[in-house]
């Protein structure tokens, strides 16, 4: 894709690429695909500028050289098929872009674009769907449930990674901050065929020592009330569910995860229902001040348990595995319950899907 600029930049062919992206992600971390297509813009004062070939290169996160195409004799610029061998599960790249015209002038290469793959393989996710031990009344709405886990963070995190969806919708929180800025995660998505993860970077929201990551579930298009003639409940299943995947690396070669299993903690929260066309019942006595930081003392009753689902999982991508964390909390034991998982794949942390 060519458009016009006004002066020509530092480029003295007046050609400057702009914009690389990986299968139209707007941030693609986590990316779905091993093999991303790539497209570009090429902004230019050039009238009747054409691009005649391109070059691409990409980098590995140690700054090395993973690959370089040479000039491939080409006019295209959108979804071009990935040049170089696939990505691996976590695998992160820099790639830029350089063109030539059909004037043969060669443009100055494009600024360095990441992509990172997310987990592609089964065997990527030893996180397990958790979903709270307590009796519901599947019959009408219920209070949105609160599930919580600590574990302790040593020095010299690197990179941290939250691979994480739910059965209903979430929103995650590592020590009282709200992971990412989506709202209904992860999305509708016909449930007895996919369901969609995201992937978030959490280096930041992490410190040394003790910390606390927590979720939100509700009930979203999963087992809300939607349809036409007042609609109906629980269409595609009846219990909530959150399955969590939190990945640190260290600077010393090290690795963790914490997982969703039986060791997270439940408890009803202040949203009293929450329906996609009914809206929210909120009582604010409620409230559990600080329910998603470490060592709180408001938090929380029972236990979760592993959720048993009706069909088997299948997952749309995998990597080495890492020892979980033991987490644990303050909380009275009590089982999780295992949820009915559907078919994963990737959608990243970004406005964009993959």
């Amino acid at each position: 894709m060519t458009y016009q600029v006004s002066t020509p930049g530092n480029d003295a062919s007046g050609v400057a690429i702009a914009d690389v992206r990986f299968e139209h992600h707007r941030n693609p971390l986590g990316v779905g695909e091993s093999r991303p297509r790539l497209s570009w813009m090429v902004g230019t004062n050039v009238a009747g500028w054409r691009q005649a070939g391109y070059e691409i290169e990409a980098y590995g996160s140690d700054g090395r050289l993973f690959g370089r195409t040479d000039r491939v004799e080409s006019d295209q610029s959108v979804l071009v098929p990935w040049p170089f061998p696939p990505l691996l599960s976590r695998e992160r790249l820099t790639v830029r872009v350089r063109v030539w015209g059909v004037d043969a002038h060669l443009s100055a290469w494009s600024a360095l674009y990441p992509v990172e793959a997310g987990l592609l393989q089964a065997d990527d996710w030893s996180a397990q769907f958790i979903t709270p031990a307590w009796a519901e009344d599947i019959s009408r709405p219920q209070p949105c449930p609160l599930v919580r886990c600590e574990f302790d963070v040593h020095p010299g995190v690197t990179r941290a990674r939250l691979y994480v969806t739910a059965l209903g919708v979430y929103e995650a929180q590592l020590n009282s901050a709200t992971v990412g800025d989506h709202v209904l995660d992860p999305g509708w998505t016909s449930y007895n065929h996919r369901l969609r993860y995201q992937t978030f970077d959490v280096t930041g929201l992490l410190h040394e020592g003790r910390n606390s990551i927590g979720a939100i579930l509700g009930d979203g298009w999963y087992r809300g009330r939607f349809g036409f003639d007042g609609g109906r409940r629980n269409i595609y299943g009846d219990r909530l569910a959150l399955l969590a995947q939190l990945e640190i690396n260290y600077a010393n070669g090290a690795a963790e995860r914490i997982v969703t299993d039986e060791i997270w903690r439940a408890a009803r929260g202040p949203i009293l229902a929450s329906d996609i066309y009914d809206g929210e019942t909120y009582d604010a006595r409620r409230e559990r001040p600080g329910w998603s930081t470490q060592v709180t003392k408001t938090m929380i009753g029972s236990v979760c348990e592993r959720s048993i689902g009706t069909s088997q999982l299948w997952w749309h991508r995998a990597g080495h595995q890492y020892a979980a964390l033991n987490c644990s909390s303050q909380l009275p034991s009590q089982p999780l319950h295992r949820a009915a998982p559907s078919l994963i794949s990737a959608r990243t942390s970004s406005d964009g899907s993959a």
